[in-house]
């Protein structure tokens, strides 16, 4: 940055991030949970419903496919049985007979013929509507075709000589069929879909041209009542993929129109079964597909339907699932929201509570009936309370008596180093000036004696400010450490007491440090002062056991010891604790009535703490 030298500081303000709170997690937390739980169960009644739509559909075309199946297996059956009949018939054979015998197109004129011919198979192949032509042909390629309307009247009669058609290709096929069979629009010479028959005991035929009407009447569904809805269709193709049906959607597609869907090459290659795939239009369908059984004919039947009519009621699921999610969602929002605040509001009025509690005001009381875990902790947090208002009451009344008793030990320090002081160097000096003024007024004589009594009273007066320092901060504590100046003083509260002194120091003499062993020091001092003072006791036993991180004191006396529960605790008593305390040391106290008193001390070897 410009204006910046090595060393310089610059702050940025980054946005603090927004606290969230109990209640917000909550209500995530359980919208996430809800929706969650809402979304896998819509997803799985969608994908099931899904799953059971297509098996259905799947099922409903196989069905309608079976149908048709049957109904046009059924119809070329009937076909072969048919045509055979009529080989086997007296027409037949009269037919064949002007074919072979007669040359002369002359002599197949209408009249002629119909008057030979018998009316029932007329009427028969014209009711029917199954068929347009019928043709006889001798194994010469010679024959003749009787055109076929609805009307008997109508029937017109032709001559077919080898030059003109290719019959002799249909005969020589025929002789791998004595029995009726089909051929193919492929395989009939052009001749349309036919189905022939040897006529027995001749070496004829007689062929029956289908009608493609007649097959688009059985495969073309034109309603959606038909079990194939508005977009379903079932037709027939070959084995070179063409149609041999009508399409609904196309009309005059026979032989002209083409598929390469998946499902038609399975039903090409022999496989029967169901699948989703574009069909020749490139739509998305459902389609269930086989061969057909039919003698001379390879051709497939395939019933499909588009997947997106089959798929609506699935979509109109989607959409009624996604609505009830939505709806769902608002109604467990606002019921997690009331749940969240139900949850969340006792543990707000605790957390303010708290923070009240934390800035030193004991009154805050919470006021929860909830019966349950937050009332427990409610009820808790009022006891805590009420105990941090008691014990700060006594820390205070404590603490007050700690400053009280500091107070009063300096004052009886400052008394009795002024009584000290008074009394002792205070006399001791008003004698020195007493006695150099009566020097001054004295001959040389005299004065000489005056200033050897007061080089005496001098010399007293100074070891007896030496005692007072002394007794303030003992020169023997620093250079001998506590134990040699507990063991010194002891030995001379004493001796001055008339006390019998029993001084006993256990394990290694060690020295604690300079802070441990000076309020060691101050608290044997006051046992013992207070032994001298209040026990009226005959003997001083002090036991010090020194370890590695303690230094133990004990000090006991026989006096006549006092009622601790009783007898309020003096100032003596209380420094003592205190100082022990202050170091993370341990004080313990025990007295009996006429048994005396006796006082352990425990402080660590080495203190770094601060006061």
């Amino acid at each position: 940055m410009p204006g910046l030298q090595s060393g310089d500081y610059f702050y940025v303000n980054l946005p603090r991030m927004r606290k969230i709170s109990l209640n917000e997690k909550l209500i995530v937390f359980f919208m996430l949970l809800g929706t969650g739980a809402i979304g896998i169960i819509g997803g799985f009644s969608y994908y099931s419903a899904r799953n059971a739509l297509m098996d259905r559909t799947f099922n409903q075309l196989t069905s309608v496919r079976t149908v048709r199946e049957k109904q046009i297996e059924a119809f070329f059956a009937d076909r072969i049985r048919d045509v055979e009949l009529i080989a086997c018939s007296d027409d037949a054979r009269l037919l064949f007979k002007f074919v072979t015998q007669k040359n002369d197109s002359t002599n197949f004129e209408h009249p002629v013929l119909m008057g030979e011919l018998d009316k029932y198979l007329i009427q028969y192949l014209s009711n029917c509507g199954y068929y347009k032509r019928l043709q006889v042909f001798n194994a010469d390629g010679n024959g003749i075709e009787m055109t076929i309307s609805n009307a008997d009247t109508d029937i017109s009669f032709q001559v077919h000589k080898p030059e003109e058609t290719e019959p002799l290709l249909l005969i020589e096929k025929l002789k791998k069929h004595p029995q009726g069979t089909f051929f193919d629009y492929s395989d009939s010479e052009n001749h349309g879909l036919l189905v022939v028959a040897g006529i027995p005991g001749t070496g004829g035929m007689i062929m029956l041209e289908i009608s493609p009407e007649s097959i688009n009447d059985i495969m073309l569904e034109s309603s959606a009542e038909g079990g194939l809805g508005i977009s379903g269709e079932s037709y027939l193709i070959g084995e070179d993929q063409l149609f041999r049906s009508e399409s609904r959607f196309s009309k005059g597609n026979v032989l002209k129109l083409k598929t390469s869907s998946p499902a038609a090459l399975m039903a090409i290659n022999g496989q029967t079964g169901i699948i989703e795939c574009e069909d020749y239009r490139g739509i998305r369908v459902l389609s269930s597909f086989t061969k057909l059984q039919i003698p001379g004919l390879n051709w497939i039947i395939l019933a499909e339907i588009d997947k997106r009519e089959a798929m609506i009621p699935v979509d109109r699921l989607r959409i009624t699932i996604l609505i009830f999610t939505a709806l769902t969602s608002i109604a467990f929002f606002v019921l997690t929201f009331l749940f969240a605040r139900h949850i969340t509001r006792p543990i707000s009025k605790l957390t303010k509570a708290a923070t009240s509690v934390g800035a030193g005001n004991l009154d805050s009381k919470v006021k929860i009936d909830n019966n349950d875990e937050i009332g427990e902790l409610a009820e808790s947090f009022n006891f805590m309370t009420e105990k941090l208002k008691l014990q700060n009451e006594q820390l205070l009344s404590e603490r007050a008596s700690r400053i009280s008793s500091v107070i009063d030990g300096q004052e009886m320090e400052r008394q009795h180093l002024s009584r000290e002081m008074h009394d002792g160097v205070g006399q001791a000096l008003s004698a020195i000036r007493l006695r150099l003024e009566l020097a001054s007024r004295s001959d040389a004589e005299k004065t000489g004696f005056i200033v050897s009594q007061t080089q005496t009273l001098v010399d007293q007066t100074i070891e007896d400010v030496r005692a007072i320092c002394r007794s303030l901060t003992p020169p023997a504590l620093k250079e001998f450490g506590p134990i040699t100046s507990i063991r010194r003083l002891a030995e001379d509260v004493s001796q001055h007491a008339g006390l019998r002194l029993n001084f006993v120091v256990t394990g290694n003499l060690l020295n604690p440090g300079i802070k441990s062993g000076t309020y060691l020091y101050r608290i044997a001092q006051e046992a013992i002062n207070n032994v001298v003072k209040h026990a009226k006791a005959q003997t001083l036993s002090i036991n010090i056991t020194p370890d590695e991180k303690n230094i133990e004191f004990s000090c006991k006396d026989d006096g006549q010891g006092f009622d601790v529960l009783t007898m309020p605790s003096g100032n003596g008593i209380l420094n003592m604790k205190e100082r022990a305390q202050l170091i993370d040391g341990f004080f313990s106290l025990t007295s009996v009535p006429g048994e005396g008193t006796s006082i352990i001390v425990k402080i660590p070897f080495t203190y770094d703490g601060t006061d």
